[in-house]
């Protein structure tokens, strides 16, 4: 009886062992079939494909990396606070060299603001009564520059020889106009808002753009225009759309706190410009 269950479980093993075997080579044979019909020669081009799409995005992610910049339209800053109580040059211009200069020829106060310009010679280095004037009345936004000519001695040679300074500057408000979010966000908005039109298209030979706007009491852009084109009035109507739509910005202040209006200006260009 023993022998018999144990021949009945033998047997019972090797039918199994030999589905098993039948089972799996069937598998293979199929696997194979399916390799002959392509279907995993496919599989494997479909993904070659996406790793070349991903390549391709990538590369023209890097290679449409523009640089934009907004900041305030201006030279060297000053506010209106520095004229209040100035006596003379030296205490408009930080740092002014007034022990290099032998003696003044002339010192020219010259205050541009709107296309509109004002000058008054003084001679030297102390404010005239019609220097203090003009610059007491100048607005925000104006650009004033300073003509020193003088005569300077030679260290080497001792001779005494005639030299020309020139300063430039802008009266800026005591408190500038910010972007509500934070500049970062700023820059943010102005690429990712471009980065699918100019990831489309090659640009390689865009000239450096810059656009002027002005910041309102407000807190909105306004006067928009292209200083400097692009090359491509497309583009150009691009970034001019981006200012529009860009949001509210904290508009300036003045010493007293009342809102003013402050111009800026906005650069574009290809990195390295």
């Amino acid at each position: 009886m023993k022998k018999s269950l144990m021949k009945i479980g033998v047997v019972s093993i090797a039918v199994g062992l030999i589905a098993s075997g039948y089972i799996n080579k069937q598998y293979t044979n199929e696997a194979k079939d399916v390799n002959e019909l392509g279907i995993l020669d496919c599989k494997i081009e479909s993904e070659s494909e996406n790793v070349e799409v991903l390549v391709e995005e990538a590369t023209a992610s890097v290679e449409n990396n523009f640089v934009y910049t907004i900041a305030g339209k201006h030279g060297f800053p000053i506010t209106k606070e520095k004229f209040e109580d100035a006596k003379s040059i030296k205490d408009i211009i930080d740092y002014y060299p007034s022990s290099w200069i032998t003696n003044y020829v002339s010192v020219e106060i010259l205050v541009s603001c709107k296309g509109e310009e004002l000058s008054v010679i003084g001679a030297d280095d102390i404010l005239s009564k019609e220097q203090k004037k003009i610059l007491s009345n100048a607005d925000i936004g104006t650009d004033i520059v300073i003509n020193v000519k003088h005569k300077t001695s030679n260290p080497i040679t001792s001779e005494v020889e005639d030299h020309e300074m020139n300063v430039s500057m802008t009266i800026i408000p005591e408190k500038e106009a910010e972007y509500v979010e934070g500049y970062d966000l700023l820059v943010s908005y102005l690429k990712e808002n471009s980065e699918e039109y100019f990831s489309q298209r090659d640009f390689s030979e865009l000239d450096f753009t810059r656009l002027i706007f002005t910041i309102n009491k407000e807190g909105m852009a306004e006067n928009i225009h292209v200083e400097r084109t692009s090359g491509n009035d497309e583009v150009d109507a691009v970034l001019v759309d981006l200012i529009v739509e860009m949001g509210e910005w904290k508009p300036a202040e003045d010493a007293k706190g009342s809102k003013v209006e402050q111009e800026f200006e906005f650069t574009f260009g290809p990195p390295g410009c």
